[in-house]
């Protein structure tokens, strides 16, 4: 069993209690994609009280040691640790939210364990990025989120906004000069919105682009219209009624 192992980085997205003391978490991992795991033991307290399951949080970034079978759908963790510490995200509600958005999408999206480093990485740089980010940057981070994620699935958005071609289609991913016949367009102000969005290629443009609060709730609403017409089964986003609360 010892020659199965492997070291690779992890984000947990997903925890379910096993027994009395144990967990099985869903991660994305760096080396193998999505995958589930069963770590023994980590609910009970030790002498100080306190569990080793404080690593398992949503979102946290973990170094891990796993056993890996692949006609097994779940494996085992041997050893884990902190990779990176995001402390903002637990203590900042809003980066929080935003967090456990980006989580439920990539549990949407990841239906099968096919490995994608570059996937990995962008989740992993978005996380860091957000515990780092300015009120102004996290303001519009789930917008980045959900624009940019899309690029690493092979199912976004091109950006051929210009003033004459100012209708976004949905189903194409495009934008067109005439309305397409059916209703799953976006019109201006927002499809120009989205347009900006998606020339900040990195978070620290989201400073330069402002926006309202009811304008960021409606283009969450059109990006999750987005996912469902391109994700098999996407259903709805639970924690979007939530963020859209805190957008201001």
């Amino acid at each position: 069993m010892a020659n199965n192992t492997h070291h690779t980085k992890a984000i947990i997205l997903k925890l379910i209690p096993y027994g009395d003391t144990s967990l099985i978490i869903t991660a994305l991992t760096e080396v193998f994609g999505i995958q589930s795991y069963l770590i023994k033991g980590v609910r009970k307290p030790s002498k100080t009280g306190a569990t080793k399951a404080s690593f398992f949080q949503h979102a946290a970034i973990l170094n891990m040691v796993v056993y890996h079978h692949p006609q097994k759908q779940l494996n085992y963790i041997k050893e884990y640790n902190w990779a990176i510490l995001n402390q903002n995200l637990y203590t900042n509600i809003t980066k929080n939210c935003i967090a456990l958005y980006l989580v439920e999408l990539l549990l949407k999206c990841l239906k099968q364990p096919d490995d994608n480093p570059e996937l990995y990485y962008f989740a992993e740089d978005a996380l860091v990025q957000l515990n780092q980010a300015t009120a102004t940057i996290t303001a519009n981070f789930a917008l980045y989120i959900a624009l940019h994620l899309p690029n690493v699935l092979g199912i976004q958005i091109i950006d051929n906004y210009t003033t004459h071609n100012n209708i976004l289609d949905l189903k194409d991913g495009c934008y067109y000069h005439e309305t397409p016949p059916h209703l799953h367009i976006v019109t201006e102000p927002y499809s120009c919105h989205i347009s900006q969005l998606l020339k900040a290629n990195h978070p620290s443009y989201l400073s330069e682009i402002t926006l309202n609060g009811l304008v960021r709730r409606q283009l969450l609403m059109y990006l999750e219209t987005f996912y469902q017409l391109h994700i098999a089964d996407f259903g709805t986003i639970k924690t979007l009624p939530i963020l859209q609360e805190m957008l201001y």
